[in-house]
Formats: structure tokens, C-alpha cells, sequence
């Protein structure tokens, strides 16, 4: 329930109030925990916060925004790059697919771990970057649906550092173009690669 409402705060413009709600669930269990409503939380929070320091306007907007950061507990064991797909609307069912530098070639694409679709918010966390290249991939799977489905990547890379790097991509899936994949970039970004014809 909380979780719901701060999703509701946020939509309403109420940020901070989402953050404090979404901290109370984040405390209610330990810090390392990936699961359940307070998983969800901490995911949402990530997204959230680097969304405000894009917007921050001035140094002590930033400053306030790394208060709360620190508060959150994020800046313990950060990873080096956080990847999140978020999506507005509840009927949107996009999936988020990942290829490591290690994945075996035969194995493909592997899902997206953290998050889910009934809280609109799927994550990647690297905790150490490897040598090679990472792949993200976005799809839509609902065929039937007329709607575009609208998304948007948030990445930060580096947080807490002197070198952090945040990007928001905005996407777009339609019954036309049904998956957009983006290799990550050595500042930590995310730039759109082609899909060769065979694998659309």
C-alpha cells in the first residue's frame, strides 16, 4: 500500500513525499534485501533521486538531494552503473533483457532480475564492470495493444563520485518497432545500437 501511494505522490508532483514513504518501506528490512515491497522501493527511490539532480537548478538543491541520498543508505556499496526501465501507464508489460560481457553466447539474453511489472520498474545493478561489452535490451511483448507503450531508461554510473554520470532516454515501442537495445557506453551511458533485421 505505501508503495502504491508514494507511485501516486510522485505522479502528483509530491516527490519528497514519495521518497520519505518509500524510505519507511526501505527500513523495513535490511539493507541488502532486493525483494519484496521494500525492493520495489529502493529501486523507485534510485530512479527518483537521480531524476532530481538532473533537474537540480543550483549547488544547494544538489547538496539537499546527496542528504537524502545518504539517508536512503545508496551510497554504502554502490554499484558502478544502476540501470532502471520505468513505464507510466499500468496496462504496459514492457521486459528488460540483459547480455553481459560473460554471457555465453549460447545462453542469449538473460531477464532482468530486480523489480516487476506490477510496480512498473525493472533494474540492473552492476556491481563491478567488466571488460567487453553490455547489451540492454527493451521489448514489447503485447502484440495486440494499439497504444504506443511509453518508457524511459534512467542510468547512473559512478554514484557518489566525483565522476557520477546520470542520462534519462526516453522510448518509445510500437506494433512496428517492438525493441530498442542500447549498449553501455564507457561514461557509463547508454547509446542505441541497431537491431539487425533477423532478430527484430
Amino acid at each position: 500500500m505505501l508503495l502504491l501511494l508514494a507511485r501516486a505522490a510522485a505522479d502528483a508532483g509530491r516527490v519528497d513525499e514519495a521518497l520519505r514513504l518509500e524510505q519507511r518501506l526501505s527500513e523495513s528490512t535490511d539493507p541488502g534485501v532486493d525483494e519484496g515491497a521494500a525492493g520495489f522501493a529502493r529501486l523507485w527511490t534510485a530512479v527518483r533521486l537521480a531524476r532530481l539532480k538532473l533537474d537540480a537548478e543550483d549547488d544547494d538543491m544538489r547538496a539537499a538531494i546527496r542528504r537524502r541520498e545518504r539517508q536512503t543508505g545508496a551510497l554504502r556499496e554502490p554499484p558502478a552503473v544502476f540501470i532502471a526501465l520505468t513505464w507510466p501507464h499500468p496496462d504496459d508489460h514492457p521486459t528488460m533483457v540483459v547480455r553481459y560481457p560473460s554471457t555465453d553466447l549460447d545462453i542469449g539474453w538473460e531477464p532482468v532480475e530486480l523489480g516487476g511489472r506490477e510496480h512498473g520498474v525493472y533494474a540492473v545493478r552492476v556491481r563491478e564492470r567488466e571488460e567487453g561489452e553490455y547489451l540492454f535490451e527493451v521489448r514489447r511483448d503485447e502484440l495486440d495493444e494499439i497504444r504506443d507503450l511509453e518508457a524511459e531508461l534512467t542510468i547512473v554510473a559512478g554514484l557518489g563520485t566525483a565522476e557520477e554520470h546520470i542520462e534519462r532516454i526516453p522510448l518509445t515501442l510500437t506494433r512496428e518497432t517492438l525493441k530498442r537495445r542500447y549498449t553501455l557506453t564507457a561514461e557509463g551511458g547508454l547509446s542505441e545500437v541497431p537491431i539487425p533485421t533477423t532478430q527484430r
